[in-house]
C-alpha cells in the first residue's frame, strides 16, 4: 500500500471552522455558539489511521489584507494570535504535516465588488506564511466555501454565493503550483447544493426544511449544524482521501457519487490537484 497517511491536519478558518467553541478552553467557550456544528472534530473520524486533528478556526477572521476592509479591519488570519486560545498559534505549534483552509466568508463585509486579484494574492501570502511557520507542512487543501442561505452581521448571500465563491476557485488557480508544497482544491457547492436540496442564491425563506437542517437554524443560514458539520466533513475527508491516494501519481480530479439536483452539474469535481512546481 503505497497510500500515505496525513497524521497531523489543522483546520484554518473563520467561525464556521470554529463551531461550536466547546474544543477550546472553558474560558473562551460560548454558549451561544453551542448549538453550531465542527466539523474538524468530526473529521477525525472520517479518515482512517486515526489522524490527529486541530481546530484553529477564529470568529470573523478572512484572507484579504486591512486595506480592503471598510468592515471589520484587524482581522487577516494570519496576523491574528489566538483570541479564543486556539488560534494560529496554536495551529503553529500543533506542527502539520496538512492544512485545511476555509476562509473567505468574511472577506466580502462592507464591499461591493470583491477584489480577485488580491485575494488570490494574500492567499499567496497565506500560504508563504504557513509554509514559513510550519515546518512539517506538506499539503494545504483550500476549501471552497458552501453556499449561505441568510444575511448576518454584514455577511450577505449575494456577496459570498456570487462572488467569493468564485474568488476562492480563482485564489486556488494561482497557487496550485505553489513551491514546496501540494495544494489541492475541495470544492463544496456543488456536492453540498445537492446533498442539501437547498435552492440556489434563494434566501432561508425560500429553501425547504431539510435544506435549513443543514444550517445551525433559520436565522443563521451560514454556520453548520451538527448534521451539516458532518457532511461538511465526510466531503472534506474524501477530498484528503483522494489526495493522499494520488501522492504518487498525479490525478486531477476526485468525482463523488452523483446525487439528484436541480443544478445543471450534478457530477462534479470535489478535489483538484496542482503538482509542485520545480
Amino acid at each position: 500500500d503505497r497510500t500515505r497517511r496525513f497524521e497531523r491536519i489543522a483546520c484554518i478558518g473563520d467561525s464556521v471552522t470554529r463551531g461550536d467553541s466547546k474544543h477550546e478552553p472553558r474560558k473562551f467557550q460560548e454558549r451561544s455558539k453551542f448549538g453550531r456544528g465542527n466539523y474538524p472534530k468530526v473529521l477525525a473520524k472520517k479518515l482512517p489511521g486515526g489522524p490527529k486533528t486541530f481546530n484553529g478556526g477564529m470568529s470573523g477572521k478572512k484572507i484579504l489584507t486591512d486595506e480592503h476592509a471598510e468592515r471589520g479591519s484587524g482581522n487577516q488570519y494570519i496576523t491574528q494570535n489566538n483570541d479564543n486560545g486556539r488560534g494560529y498559534l496554536e495551529a503553529i505549534k500543533f506542527d502539520p504535516d496538512a492544512v485545511v483552509v476555509m476562509l473567505g466568508v468574511n472577506d466580502g463585509k462592507g464591499l461591493k465588488n470583491f477584489p480577485k486579484s488580491d485575494f488570490a494574492k494574500d492567499y499567496r501570502r497565506a500560504l508563504e506564511d504557513f509554509q514559513a511557520k510550519m515546518p512539517s507542512l506538506k499539503a494545504v487543501f483550500v476549501v471552497v466555501q458552501f453556499p449561505i442561505i441568510n444575511d448576518d452581521n454584514d455577511v450577505e448571500v449575494k456577496m459570498v454565493n456570487d462572488q467569493i465563491i468564485p474568488a476562492i476557485r480563482k485564489a486556488y488557480d494561482s497557487i496550485k503550483n505553489f513551491k514546496g508544497l501540494d495544494v489541492y482544491l475541495i470544492d463544496l457547492e456543488d456536492p453540498w447544493m445537492a446533498k442539501t436540496g437547498c435552492v440556489e442564491n434563494a434566501k432561508v425563506e425560500a429553501q425547504t426544511p431539510d435544506c435549513v437542517s443543514y444550517y445551525r437554524s433559520a436565522g443563521d443560514g451560514i454556520h453548520t449544524s451538527e448534521k451539516g458539520a458532518a457532511f461538511l466533513a465526510e466531503l472534506v475527508a474524501a477530498g484528503i482521501e483522494a489526495a493522499q491516494r494520488d501522492l504518487t501519481t498525479y490525478s486531477p480530479t476526485y468525482r463523488p457519487t452523483a446525487r439528484p439536483t436541480s443544478r445543471a452539474r450534478a457530477d462534479v469535481d470535489t478535489a483538484g490537484r496542482g503538482g509542485a512546481a520545480e
